[in-house]
């Protein structure tokens, strides 16, 4: 193992590097004062509350109780909106969501689609990377 040993920093010429070296060290205390050991105090109690009345009491915990009514009636109202659409049997797109539903008018049913063939290639030239895509109809079906 090769430890490489890096040189080490000349001393600044720099005048205000000095004097905020100096101010520094100046603010440490010389020497460094012995650790003391905290002594142990007892938190003193806080203050009870004042009293307050059973009414207040009371209308606090109400107040709470109609917001969190109002909460769950807001979310069970508009759990019915957002569903999604409901299948009427007019669209295609109500045959996907819901496949019990026949559509009145289906264009492509009975046509099979075409067996296709298809090839991809990557290529890079000197004007940049390209992809060309080849589709072509399979006349085995295969």
């Amino acid at each position: 193992m090769k430890r490489e040993v890096l040189p080490t920093l000349p001393p600044s010429d720099d005048e205000l590097d000095a004097l905020l070296g100096d101010f520094f060290k100046a603010q440490m205390p010389d020497p460094w004062p012995a650790f003391k050991k905290p002594t142990l105090r007892l938190a003193t109690p806080l203050p009870r509350p004042e009293r307050r009345h059973p009414w207040q009491v009371l209308r606090t915990r109400l107040a709470l109780a109609a917001s969190i009514g109002l909460l769950a009636l807001a979310a069970w109202m508009l759990s019915d909106k957002l569903t999604g659409p409901r299948a009427t049997g007019d669209t295609v797109f109500d045959t996907i969501t819901d496949p019990r539903a026949e559509p009145k008018h289906d264009p492509l049913r009975g046509v099979k689609p075409p067996k296709v063939k298809s090839q991809e290639n990557f290529f890079q030239e000197k004007g940049g990377t390209g992809i060309k895509l080849t589709v072509e109809e399979d006349p085995s079906g295969k």
